[in-house]
């Protein structure tokens, strides 16, 4: 499924038939979802929501972005949401688990 104006992916569902969600949430919803231009975290994850208790047996990733930035955060199969923080050159600086604990960090060394 993909949303911000139809630019990036927000959900990955697997072992569930693109007609079984469409007939679960809507066309009419999800079209409307594509069409967000920037729909947040809170929003996503309240969208994707009744997938679970309808298709016990599918695998949902949802992904948050920041427009033209990067992937701000990621939530697995397991309800597991990773986070990921950008410095002022949009650089990835550093990966946050659930409890924002420094998972990777990177630094980046500019020789002229």
């Amino acid at each position: 499924m993909w949303s911000y104006n139809k630019r990036y992916p927000i959900a990955k569902i697997v072992n569930v038939s693109y007609q079984q969600v469409e007939d679960l949430l809507g066309s009419s919803s999800i079209l409307n979802f594509f069409n967000k231009v920037a729909p947040t975290f809170e929003e996503i994850q309240n969208f994707t929501k009744p997938l679970k208790p309808a298709f016990p047996e599918a695998q949902v990733t949802t992904c948050s972005y920041k427009p033209l930035i990067g992937m701000v955060s990621m939530t697995d199969p397991r309800g597991n949401t990773s986070y990921y923080k950008y410095d002022s050159f949009r650089r990835l600086k550093s990966v946050l688990d659930w409890q924002k604990n420094v998972k990777q960090d990177y630094q980046y060394h500019y020789r002229p």
